[in-house]
Order: C-alpha cells, then structure tokens, then sequence
C-alpha cells in the first residue's frame, strides 16, 4: 500500500521531543524538591521517633505514632526513586543510588543541561 491518497502525499505524523534549557531546569527542580522532600520525612520520622521513646515509655503508642510517619517516608522515597532523566526517560536513580550524581542509564550529571552520554 503507498503512502499516496487522491493524489496528496500522507506522511505519518512524528513527534520529536527537543529538551530545551528550559526542561531541563524545570525538571532539576522537581529532583531537588522531591530529594529534600525524603530528607525532610526522613527527619520528622526519625524525630517523632525519638519524641515517642522518650515521651511515652510503652511500645505500644509508640508505634501508632511512628508508622504513619514511616509511611509518609516511604513514599516520599517512592517518589523520589520514580524521578525520571530529563535526557533519555529512564530512571535517574539505581535502588542504592540515593546519593549517586549520574543518570543510571545514560551518565548525565546532576543539575546538569548537556552532559556526556554512557
């Protein structure tokens, strides 16, 4: 079958996606909001923990007080860890990489615009 209908040329329709400097800022700031987002659940859990122990001495409450705030941890860490590269769309984090500073898939930096590919 050709491309050809009444006489006009029917050419499929492509969508290219150009990162822009633009994109790539935008999409740095949601890895920055998303990263201090864990840290700072990470820091109220840790704290409601120790409160809990210290303020109330049976197990008991103390766990009904700190497995929400473990909760609100792990997904803030679910969140973070399905942050996607601004380049190549996969995911910018292995599962130990809460501190790496390149894509696990194609090597760009963080904060970075351009950057080598693996």
């Amino acid at each position: 079958m050709l491309p050809f209908t009444a006489g006009h040329f029917s050419a499929p329709i492509v969508s290219v996606k150009i990162a822009t400097m633009d994109t790539y800022e935008a999409k740095w700031k949601e890895y920055k909001r998303r990263k201090n987002r864990y840290w700072a659940s990470v820091l109220v859990a840790m704290t409601a923990l120790w409160l809990s122990v210290s303020l109330i001495h049976k197990p008991g409450p103390v766990i009904l007080i700190a497995v929400p705030f473990f909760v609100v941890g792990w997904i803030a860490q679910a969140g973070f860890y399905s942050f996607r590269c601004p380049r190549c769309g996969g995911r910018f984090t292995s599962v130990l990489g809460l501190f790496s500073r390149r894509c696990a898939s194609c090597g760009l930096e963080v904060y970075s615009a351009v950057g080598p590919r693996a």
